[in-house]
């Protein structure tokens, strides 16, 4: 899998890494508590509440990121758990939802995705399950976005609060990676919402 995909699940351990140092062994972390400011659609498929939700922002780049990592099955302190243990693409949960942008106030739009390729500053991928690529070699089946628009509402870097919209194209992912020799030709559409999701400094807390 490509480089930006594999930086962002390092992005997932690193706030592990801070969690599990920092937090008591009884104490779940705030963000638990903010799931439900978070919701999505995506076309012909059942939607779902996420247990655990991660909201990082990041600089160092040519523009300020935020990344949004949503699970159904997972709380967040299952998610560190899960992540601290692999990134590899192919250990990716069920129902594991993912999508970033530049992390500034106004309208986003970007061709590309996380996954294929290195592009996509704004771009969404929405993890089913995983299949054999052939070989035993395993990737991840879902979706991924082939356009997307986020229009950042809210980027609050004083009590680290986040709000936006996002809309995308979705294409099979297994199709793109075989360049359709396997999967679906298909399209959906995806929307989500986010309403003041708290999100970690993950630069300010690395000093980059």
């Amino acid at each position: 899998m490509k480089k930006t995909f594999r930086f962002l699940l390092m992005c997932i351990v690193a706030v592990s890494m801070v969690f599990t140092s920092c937090k008591d062994d009884e104490e779940e972390p705030e963000q638990q508590t903010e799931q439900l400011a978070f919701s999505f659609t995506l076309e012909g498929m059942t939607s779902w509440e996420p247990k655990g939700i991660i909201t990082v922002y990041e600089t160092g780049g040519i523009e300020p990121l935020i990344y949004a990592y949503a699970a159904k099955n997972l709380t967040l302190t299952e998610m560190m758990n899960f992540f601290g243990e692999s990134t590899e693409a192919s250990s990716l949960p069920e129902d594991f939802l993912m999508f970033g942008t530049i992390a500034k106030v106004g309208t986003h739009t970007c061709n590309g995705n996380y996954i294929i390729g290195d592009e996509g500053e704004t771009a969404v991928a929405y993890i089913t399950g995983k299949t054999d690529f052939g070989d035993g070699f395993e990737i991840p089946t879902g979706w991924v976005s082939e356009n997307a628009t986020a229009t950042v509402t809210k980027l609050d870097l004083t009590e680290m609060k986040f709000s936006a919209s996002i809309s995308a194209t979705m294409k099979d992912l297994v199709y793109l990676y075989s360049d359709g020799a396997m999967g679906v030709p298909d399209s959906k559409a995806f929307t989500a919402t986010c309403k003041d999701i708290s999100f970690i400094d993950l630069s300010a807390m690395f000093g980059k």
